[in-house]
């Protein structure tokens, strides 16, 4: 009995150090990769439907208002991985922050000039009404460069507050005769027939970037994040390259996440992006590209200081993912 006994509690002994020993190995693994998107937008996360979809992409998503807080989120460890706009990764490295772009989803600016139905041409806005979102605003200093391209003069600038959505709104009201607005926006507008589109920013400026996945430096240093870190990288780029293929598709999964989007204004979204070539089909943070973005800000004025292309990017996860798929 006695031997029975020891038999037992010896069995037990060794399945809860197997159990142990399983538990410790799985507690080593990686948790998920948390991504913070700086905005709901859904053209913006559509990369990670399609990605989740077609199982190329696994991260946990987080949604914030905002580029700064998706930076915060970032800095403080909440999030692994932030998308964010080109400026405002700009300025965090400005002041210090130690965060590189690995990677870039949309990487040229969607941004769409909408006008007035009685405004024809560029040249007709001379005068006229634009409305954005304030000095330093996107909307006013991409259009100030489009102006000064096109020789347009006297623009009155009135600022609104509410993001693309309300820029068209004062079209729409007869409070501006102009706006520049994303292209979700810019499609939803058109189809209510109150606006057009005048031009696309990514045909006056194919140089200009949007925005970036960036990651703390301290992650890309970790060895047990690399190789999450190369896959996000990898997948990514395969969704994007899906979603500039297979717009059609690619509108149906974006359908799917978003129910309550129009599927004429989803289909003509997503084909008008493709269209655009907006897409970092080849990862989205080549050097010339960022340095030419860079360039732009420091002629708007606002980039304050000194940061470099170098500084921004890290190639290291995309240079083998194009490596295995491909230049597009």
């Amino acid at each position: 009995m006695l031997r029975q006994m020891k038999a037992l509690a010896c069995g037990a002994i060794a399945a809860l150090t197997l159990l142990c020993g399983s538990a410790a190995v799985a507690d080593t693994s990686p948790a998920k990769l948390r991504m913070v998107f700086s905005s709901s937008s859904a053209t913006l996360v559509l990369p990670l439907y399609v990605g989740q979809k077609k199982g190329w992409l696994d991260v946990e998503p987080t949604f914030v208002a905002g580029d700064a807080n998706a930076v915060r989120a970032l800095l403080s460890g909440t999030a692994d991985v932030a998308i964010v706009g080109d400026f405002n990764v700009y300025a965090a490295i400005g002041q210090g922050a130690k965060v590189k772009a690995i990677s870039s989803w949309q990487s040229i600016n969607d941004y769409n000039l909408i006008v007035t139905n009685k405004i024809a041409s560029l040249q007709d806005l001379s005068g006229k009404v634009f409305a954005g979102t304030g000095p330093g605003g996107p909307p006013e200093e991409f259009s100030k460069l489009l102006f000064k391209k096109h020789g347009v003069n006297g623009v009155q600038y009135i600022a609104v507050s509410g993001g693309h959505a309300n820029i068209l709104q004062a079209l729409i009201a007869g409070r501006a005769d102009g706006g520049l607005v994303n292209t979700l926006t810019a499609v939803q507008g058109v189809k209510g027939g109150k606006v057009k589109v005048l031009t696309p920013m990514a045909r006056e400026y194919p140089e200009l970037g949007y925005c970036y996945n960036i990651v703390r430096e301290e992650t890309i240093a970790d060895p047990a994040r690399k190789a999450q870190l190369a896959q996000f990288v990898l997948g990514g780029i395969e969704a994007v390259r899906f979603i500039a293929d297979h717009p059609d598709e690619a509108a149906a999964i974006l359908r799917e996440r978003v129910p309550d989007l129009d599927p004429t204004v989803a289909r003509d979204v997503v084909r008008k992006l493709s269209k655009d070539g907006v897409w970092g089909v080849n990862g989205g943070i080549e050097l010339p590209a960022v340095e030419a973005t860079l360039d732009v800000f420091r002629k708007t004025g606002m980039l304050k200081g000194e940061v470099t292309a170098a500084q921004v990017v890290d190639p290291e996860f995309v240079t083998p993912a194009i490596a295995k798929l491909g230049t597009k």
